[in-house]
């Protein structure tokens, strides 16, 4: 009964101090859990677990490392993103639009006026993507969707036109037949309408 009295408080000793030098580890664990990799990891008496304890905070601050370097990367893109849609491509489409609206505005025939038209509105649905990309690299969590009640069918006509000035090009007939078109849907009208001219 001694035996077994003193086997039992030497376990129960035991238990208590292993779970005080393990406690550094499930603090550490628990941090990053948090996603919070700013926090310095504790120590133990035991080898073996400050081994552990070591290797874990080696792992935390080369994780932290890499992440820093990757968001700044990510920043950095962002930013280039926008300097090139903000400049590089808003600049010459403002030309192409001007000289197109000025286009529009002389003698044409029919047909010219029909292609003249199509520029004047591809440009300008260009300058729309534009400052969706513009829009997109600024924002920290990314495109915010924009809602809004659409006519479908006045939409579907519009993105005919655009569709068959496409077709022309390539020498290809266009048709479109709708069935039971409703009246007015909900969606983005930029993403609907990038996701089917592509």
């Amino acid at each position: 009964v001694n035996s077994l009295l003193v086997i039992i408080i030497l376990t129960a000793r035991f238990a208590k101090n292993l779970r005080t030098q393990l406690t550094p580890l499930f603090e550490a664990t628990a941090e990053v859990s948090k996603q919070n990799l700013d926090f310095e990891v504790g120590h133990a008496k035991i080898k073996e677990f400050e081994d552990v304890l070591a290797s874990f905070s080696d792992m935390k601050d080369n994780l932290k490392i890499s992440l820093e370097r990757q968001w700044k990367t990510e920043q950095t893109q962002k930013e280039q993103i926008a300097a090139v849609a903000r400049h590089d491509l808003k600049t010459p489409l403002t030309v192409i639009q001007g000289n197109a609206d000025l286009l529009t505005e002389t003698n044409l025939d029919d047909e010219q006026r029909l292609y003249a038209g199509y520029v004047v509105e591809s440009s300008g649905q260009m300058q729309s993507y534009i400052q969706t990309l513009i829009d997109i690299s600024r924002a920290a969590v990314g495109y915010q969707l924009h809602i809004e009640s659409i006519d479908l069918p006045a939409f579907m006509q519009h993105l005919f036109g655009y569709m068959e000035s496409l077709c022309r090009t390539k020498e290809i007939r266009l048709q479109m037949n709708t069935v039971s078109l409703p009246q007015i849907l909900k969606f983005d009208r930029v993403l609907i309408e990038r996701a089917i001219m592509n």
